[in-house]
Parts: structure tokens; sequence; C-alpha cells
């Protein structure tokens, strides 16, 4: 057992490292342009929900990443829309996410 315990603390250390960088939040002076995107398409089946407004940190820049139609990924869920919020750093992404609604 003692021999895995070194393997085991880099494994741990790197899933650390790896959920801190994928919350980190990332600022830019001026919040980018929403795209004009034109008519919101058809639901394709009942149920589905609007995914509006996305954005993604990508290569050093925020990057729109669209709107689509998508079911809910469990019953009762709930799409809250992402959203940009600003600080003394300047603005970041808040990106939407599924929440149960009882």
């Amino acid at each position: 057992m003692k021999p895995h315990f070194p393997a085991m603390i880099l494994v741990l250390f790197l899933l650390l490292g790896v959920s801190h960088n994928a919350s980190a939040q990332h600022y830019v002076a001026v919040q980018p342009a929403k795209p004009v995107i034109g008519a919101k398409p058809a639901s394709p089946a009942p149920g589905y929900v609007w995914v509006g407004e996305e954005w993604k940190w990508i290569n050093g820049k925020y990057v729109w990443v669209g709107a689509h139609w998508m079911p809910p990924p469990y019953k009762n869920a709930v799409w809250v829309h992402g959203h940009w919020k600003k600080n003394d750093h300047g603005w970041y992404w808040t990106s939407g996410h599924w929440v149960k609604r009882y």
C-alpha cells in the first residue's frame, strides 16, 4: 500500500489544479458585443429549452459559442441564463446552468 501513496498524492494535486483552473474567472476591460443572430429558430421538439447567450474563454479571449435548443437533463430542470458581471477587475462571464425546480 505504501508504494502507491506518492502516486495518490500526485493525482490529488493534479485534480485540485484542474478544478481550480476550471473555476478561474477571466476579466476583460470591455464586455464583448453579442453577435446579431436573427430570429430564434423553432423548437425541434416539445419540452426543449432555449439556451441563450453563452461565452467561453478560449485562447485568451471570450468567444461567442452561440445559442441553441436543448432538452432538460433531468425532470423539473430549469435553465438559468448566463450573464456578464462587473467588479473592480473588469467584466467576466457567469455561465448558464441547470437548476432543479421544486
